[in-house]
């Protein structure tokens, strides 16, 4: 295999080549070591940074050991530093580094003409970076770059810092380095990022002479560059790292450009001002000072800087004046990267040192990186998507988030500085980001805790004097404090964890208490005093927030023993104690109270001492009595019965089953008001008692389903009528008219809907979809505007009889027969009046009865919803339990009845959930009488027939399928009775043409017999 011949260097003359004719010129051999060579150097330049670490590797095993090889690497490699292709010179000056300290383990450095020595190096970088005379710009600009990092691989191999190898070498790199830097001032800054990195590669090395690190400073001072960023930097890391370094004078006060009195001079550096005056007298350093070109990027001086001051900060608690750190940050980025006149460009600069510091600063100085003019920048440009630092206002917002990841200590800090004194309470909003969500989800129980204290300081104090805008933020502040709850993800927790209470949840609903119910004294100026005093309206929406942080908690299930609502009452309490509540209440309802909240602690002390079911009885009712005590306290006047039935079924609990009833009517009483808190209190109480409810209790709940969706039937549910008798003998009349009215109205109902159901019964199988409820709901729609029209024609009536005229009919003959009004005077008109006010009166009736005809019917829906709802739960708890085969019925004729598609879907997915969690864990309720199941599978037969939609079809299938397995469970040889009633059901199919029977009813009992008889 031959060797390739080794060119020439530029300007050497080999021998005899130039006197050769080129025809008569050897022929190179390219050979396939070339061809490895040729494919390493290519992936050095490669974008993928493992490919370069790779082929690095591979070149260094090549060239090693081989002193020709290693000669023309090195030429190869520092020509590859002056290439701009891809990302020649991360993997070029990588490998060249690596070379270079190849020649460092060779014994003979000079080998066939091939000098390896340090000085040798020196000059082969500097010959081969330097540029043509005729070279552009960019070219020129490519020379220099090489050289700048060729020097830079040098000082990482360790070469100059040999044995052997003189320090005039070490100073030579040193010279020609800060030359470079202070000719070219675009340069300058990534020379004097490899003089800092070589500092670094300094204190690496052991028993090194300082005399190294003070010729760096010395070099920097001989060439003008000390008093720029990067000497500030250099000097900087210099002092900290070598002990006894040789400084020269007169160039920082102190020697130390962190010095109090050098902060305007190098704050003004680091902006790149050219006017930088050293404040003791030292002359100015004009070359290094101004790079010539707009900053784009931070210096790495900004590094250096920060975190020598953060590491120099220690913390006083008796000094509360600002830290050197928060001084030098207001002086050199908030006034000098943010003021009004800052150019967009500058501001531009300063959001990413921003982000710098956020990354690298203590968590114990965080909060001085968020001074006013910086919020303001970071809020203004992202207040519109038009705005040129928009995007770019992003970016520190990020980084405060991840640093949130890894610094959990730093979660409340970042929050009270966007929500505080120069950010804003809604700061979400105005820069259009989830940063402050995306914080509190982060924040660990003592950083919310924190959080919550400072919110509570800021509600007390909202920043202004001005009532109307104390209102406004504190309604945010209001706000806020749900937020803080609802993006919390805590664990659940027990009153046996107090301390989790006590340090996370306390922290939250004590000032809400405090802002929503307490009263200031007279002349009181305390710290937890509101000024200005705190508004009725701000009261309100902190008690509205409050509520709707419990709903929160209670839905959550994150407090698993009702701590809370418990905390809040007993807060409340102490507040009507002591007269600093803002609640007037007569004497009989703070008897109620007093009364209450005794038999709440009660409850409380022996909840302690129960187990199981015990246990959760007394949790519900501490529960029922926390919040009823609390709605007091919100002027829920209909809520103070409600604890006086509390306190009769408390001590009638487990003595009977009437106490058992009177709880669930308190809980349907719950559920039958609008507010969420009332729905959500109800479940919650009758999860923990579901159970245990009696034959009684649920056909309390069964009751409601019965009751029709109309005025009649609001009526008959709350007792209506009777309050109608009190009101005298005219609305007695009036009252009697709207029942008789909307029992037509239900009648009507019924028939339309039969009518709509027996035509749906006669289509083929399927056909009785959605459609049907479609049809029945027009029908309604259809069978209000009859009634609408009766009640015109009965208007156009009586106002044809108090004229004295015939009843228009539409004839054209009596049309024209009415000539006689024209011919009416005064005296008539006048004896007309009375019987017009009363005609139009009556018809103000009507619309008003029509008007509450619609109202009832959407409160009894929406009852009879809830209480699906409830009815739910039970099923998933009491599944197994005889009782619930009780809802099999009624749930089936409210599918079929109700004109409500939401009720319906309801009160089908309720069986649904009950025979599919039967199923799932096999536990199935035991009847000792099966004549009670034979039954009831007749019952649902008999519900099949009847004129109704596919989803009730589908239910009544399910169910009977569902009573046929209980059946035949107990008992094989009751398929016979099974089998027989639907072999009846079937006959009576075949034989009515229009029966309402789906035929898939039968096809699902043959898969179901088949499945059965596998079994």
């Amino acid at each position: 295999m031959s060797i390739k011949r080794r060119h020439p260097e530029e300007g050497e003359n080999a021998a005899g080549q130039e006197s050769i004719h080129p025809s008569r010129r050897r022929r190179v051999e390219y050979t396939e070591q070339d061809k490895k060579l040729a494919a390493l150097y290519n992936d050095l330049a490669d974008d993928v940074k493992t490919t370069r670490l790779k082929a690095a590797a591979e070149l260094v095993r090549t060239v090693s050991g081989d002193v020709q090889r290693i000669d023309g690497a090195l030429t190869r490699l520092i020509r590859g530093l002056c290439s701009s292709r891809k990302a020649a010179r991360a993997g070029f000056s990588i490998a060249l580094s690596e070379v270079f300290r190849l020649t460092g383990e060779l014994k003979e450095k000079t080998v066939d003409a091939v000098d390896l020595r340090v000085p040798a190096l020196t000059e082969r970088i500097v010959k081969i970076t330097s540029p043509e005379a005729t070279s552009n710009s960019k070219e020129r600009r490519d020379h220099l770059l090489g050289r700048c990092f060729a020097f830079k691989s040098l000082v990482q191999s360790h070469v100059l810092f040999q044995q052997g190898v003189p320090v005039a070498e070490w100073e030579k790199v040193l010279e020609l380095s800060c030359q470079l830097a202070s000719e070219t001032l675009w340069l300058r800054r990534e020379c004097g990022l490899m003089l800092h990195e070589s500092l670094l590669t300094l204190s690496q090395i052991k028993d090194l002479d300082v005399q190294y690190a003070s010729l760096v400073i010395s070099k920097l001072h001989s060439h003008k560059l000390a008093r720029t960023p990067e000497g500030i930097a250099i000097w900087i890391s210099a002092t900290g790292s070598f002990a006894g370094i040789a400084l020269p004078n007169g160039v920082w006060q102190d020697n130390d450009p962190l010095s109090p009195k050098e902060r305007t001079a190098v704050a003004k550096i680091l902006r790149g001002n050219s006017s930088a005056q050293a404040e003791n007298g030292a002359p100015e350093e004009s070359q290094g000072a101004n790079t010539g070109a707009a900053q784009n990027t931070p210096s790495f001086a900004w590094q250096v800087i920060l975190t020598q001051l953060g590491n120099r900060y220690k913390p006083s608690k008796k000094e509360k004046k600002e830290s050197d750190f928060q001084k030098f940050w207001i002086e050199a980025v908030d006034n000098g990267l943010f003021s009004e006149s800052a150019s967009t460009e500058r501001k531009a600069l300063g959001l990413q040192i921003v982000s710098l510091a956020v990354a690298i600063t203590p968590s114990v100085l965080l909060h001085c990186l968020f001074s006013p003019n910086i919020m303001r920048c970071i809020m203004n440009q992202r207040a519109q998507k038009d705005r040129y630092l928009h995007e770019a206002a992003r970016l520190p917002l990020s980084q405060l988030v991840g640093r949130a990841k890894s610094t959990l200590e730093a979660v409340p800090i970042f929050v009270n500085s966007l929500i505080g004194e120069y950010g804003a309470i809604n700061f979400d909003q105005l820069t259009k980001t989830k940063t402050v969500d995306e914080l509190l989800s982060r924040a660990d129980d003592s950083g919310a805790s924190e959080i919550f204290n400072f919110v509570h300081e800021v509600a007390l104090r909202p920043g202004t004097k001005d009532d109307a805008q104390a209102e406004s933020r504190r309604r945010m502040i209001a706000d806020f404090f749900l937020t803080l709850v609802r993006k919390r993800r805590p664990e659940p927790f027990s009153a046996s964890d107090k301390d989790r209470a006590d340090t996370l949840w306390i922290p939250v609903f004590s000032p809400l208490v405090e802002l929503g119910y307490e009263i200031a004294k007279p002349g009181s100026k305390g710290q937890n005093t509101p000024s200005p005093p705190m508004s009725k309206k701000s009261q309100e929406v902190f008690r509205t927030r409050m509520m709707s942080c419990l709903n929160h908690i209670l839905a959550a299930k994150i407090d698993e023993d009702f701590l809370l609502p418990f905390v809040v009452a007993n807060k409340l309490h102490e507040l009507r104690k002591s007269s600093r509540v803002a609640f007037d209440a007569d004497e009989t309802v703070s008897d109620i109270l007093d009364k209450s909240m005794k038999t709440l602690a009660k409850l409380a002390e022996k909840e302690q001492k129960k187990q199981g079911s015990q246990k959760a009885s007394y949790k519900a009712f501490k529960l029922l009595f926390s919040l009823s005590v609390i709605q007091v306290y919100n002027e829920e006047t209909d809520v103070v019965p409600v604890l006086e039935d509390l306190e009769v079924c408390y001590k009638g609990w487990k003595k009977d089953e009437e106490s058992s009833s009177m709880l669930v009517e308190i809980l349907l009483s719950f559920i039958s008001k609008p507010s969420t808190i009332y729905r959500k209190l109800a479940e919650q109480v009758f999860t923990a008692f579901a159970t245990e409810l009696t034959a009684d209790g649920l056909q309390s709940m069964l009751d409601v389903l019965d009751k029709k969706e109309s005025l009649a039937g609001q009526q008959e549910l709350f007792d209506n009528a009777d309050d109608d008798a009190e009101d005298g003998a005219e609305e007695d009349e009036e009252s009697d008219l709207d029942d008789e009215d909307a029992s037509d109205v239900e009648m009507i109902d019924g028939e339309d809907d039969s009518d709509v159901e027996a035509i749906s019964a006669g289509e083929e199988d399927g056909s009785a979809s959605e459609a049907d409820e479609d049809g029945s709901e027009g029908s309604d729609d259809e069978e209000d505007e009859e009634e609408a029209d009766g009640e015109l024609n009965d208007f156009e009536q009586k106002l044809a009889l108090a004229l004295g005229t015939g009843k228009v009919t539409g004839v054209d003959g009596d049309a024209g027969s009415d000539s006689d009004e024209s011919d009416m005077d005064d005296d008539q008109m006048m004896a007309l009046e009375g019987h017009l006010t009363t005609i139009f009166r009556e018809r103000k009736k009507m619309g008003s009865k029509k008007k509450d005809n619609k109202d009832a019917k959407e409160t009894i829906i929406n009852f009879k919803s809830r209480v699906l709802d409830m009815l739910l739960i039970y099923v998933k708890q009491a599944h197994a339990n005889v009782l619930a085969l009780d809802l099999i019925m009624p749930l089936l004729i409210v599918i079929r009845t109700t004109t409500s598609r939401p009720v319906g879907e309801k009160a089908s997915n309720v069986l649904r959930q009950y025979f599919d969690t039967c199923n799932k864990s096999k536990e199935l309720p035991q009847l000792e009488d099966t004549e009670d199941l034979l039954e009831l599978l007749g019952n649902i037969h008999t519900e099949m027939k009847a004129n109704a939609s596919k989803q009730h079809s589908n239910a009544c299938s399910r169910s009977s399928l569902f009573i046929s397995k209980l059946l035949v469970n107990a008992d094989a040889k009751h398929y016979e009775a099974v089998a027989d009633l639907y072999t009846q059901l079937q006959k009576e199919w075949f034989l009515e043409p229009k029966s309402a029977i789906q035929p898939s009813v039968f096809t699902e009992f043959v898969s179901w017999s088949i499945a059965m008889k596998k079994r």
